[in-house]
């Protein structure tokens, strides 16, 4: 999957799972209603799953807010991130590789990378 100023906009439960050496590298809108949103559901569903498995390397560029996903990224997945912002309902990480790099503010100065509950 490749795409540059792709939004995924979920109305309901549906979902896209990544299966089985699948590649992505998917970029949000850079401008517009939808800048720097990746993945994003309407408010109040109800939960259900987001699944990437096994796979031969994502790359994410933009917001995931997927409030009411639990999401699970295994299987040797590989995730590699330039900046990335996510909400999901729950997060299972199991076997995977992830690549984050601290962006260089403006200063120089490094800024961090955290996991906020």
């Amino acid at each position: 999957w490749r795409g540059t100023g792709v939004t995924f906009y979920f109305d309901d439960t549906s979902m896209i799972q990544f299966n089985s050496a699948v590649q992505a590298d998917l970029q949000a809108p850079t401008s517009g209603p939808y800048a720097n949103i990746l993945f994003f559901e309407r408010p109040g569903l109800a939960n259900s799953n987001f699944v990437l498995d096994d796979s031969r390397g994502f790359d994410f560029q933009g917001a995931i807010y997927l409030p009411s996903r639990n999401t699970t990224i295994n299987s040797g997945a590989t995730l590699r991130n330039r900046r990335m912002l996510a909400v999901f309902n729950t997060l299972i990480l199991n076997d995977v590789n992830w690549s984050i790099q601290p962006l260089n503010g403006s200063s120089g100065a490094m800024k961090s990378t955290r996991l906020i509950r």
